[in-house]
């Protein structure tokens, strides 16, 4: 929740930034307000809220929450003539918290009582879910859509097991090399767009677009030259590093409609 309320709050100050940037040469200023506790029914309606603001209230130099009308007299004054020369700026009106609590940041960061701690660096830690999404995307870019099959060997197990292998393909790692390899030779700049992933632990479904233009023959279909496109879900197991289970649904009905084979939809 802080991450989201944090992140509309600059968002709305970055807004303001560019409007001004854009708007700026018609003479029209953009600005933002940011103020901090305001003494409102709603500050009080809740004993979390009133605890915090109390908090607040503590740590800023007046000792008292800001009114309305203060947060009022900041809009009128950006509204007014007064201002014409003042924009893409955030006003702050928080009874000087900000600076107060940029002062206890420096202090408790020039302190040398501090036990040092190692940093923690979340993109470096262990994350089983985002490794095994990052393997999965490897596959998707680098095997299927670049035909590098000495990478396919290096992330697909040796027991790899494929629940929904297409027709005529075994369900194991040579059937999949073979389904990649034939979908290569029939389009040759074939590639993913890759719209979400989401893992669970080790499995990782991903939804995403195939596209690619029809050069080679594909299921008995001569070449046409036609552009493609066929939209797939698929989840695969990653363990240990390599991707060891398969199960997948494609809109091949469509990809045959659009090959020819196939009645056009009415």
């Amino acid at each position: 929740m802080h991450v989201a309320y944090s992140t509309s709050k600059g968002g709305v100050i970055l807004m303001a930034k560019s409007l001004a940037d854009a708007l700026g040469p018609d003479g029209i200023p953009v600005n933002a307000v940011c103020p901090c506790t305001i003494e409102t029914p709603l500050l009080r309606s809740t004993p979390d809220i009133a605890q915090a603001a109390d908090g607040f209230r503590q740590r800023t130099p007046p000792r008292r929450p800001g009114q309305p009308s203060e947060s009022g007299d900041a809009v009128a004054y950006l509204g007014s003539d007064l201002s014409r020369y003042v924009t893409g700026t955030a006003l702050v009106v928080d009874g000087g918290l900000t600076s107060v609590i940029r002062h206890l940041l420096k202090t408790c960061a020039s302190r040398t009582d501090r036990p040092h701690l190692p940093r923690r660096n979340p993109m470096n830690e262990n994350n089983p879910s985002e490794a095994a999404k990052a393997i999965v995307r490897r596959n998707t870019e680098e095997v299927q859509g670049g035909g590098d099959f000495a990478l396919f060997d290096e992330l697909f197990a040796d027991d790899f097991l494929d629940h929904t292998p297409q027709p005529g393909r075994s369900a194991d790692k040579e059937g999949a090399r073979r389904l990649y390899q034939v979908l290569r030779e029939a389009f040759p700049d074939f590639h993913a767009v890759i719209h979400w992933q989401s893992a669970d632990g080790d499995l990782v479904t991903t939804y995403k677009t195939y596209h690619g233009t029809h050069k080679g023959e594909f299921f008995g279909i001569a070449p046409t030259g036609k552009q493609i496109s066929f939209e797939t879900v698929d989840a695969m197991r990653v363990r240990d590093g390599k991707i060891t289970e398969h199960w997948g649904v494609a809109n091949l009905f469509s990809l045959m409609q659009q090959l020819g084979a196939l009645p056009a939809a009415v």
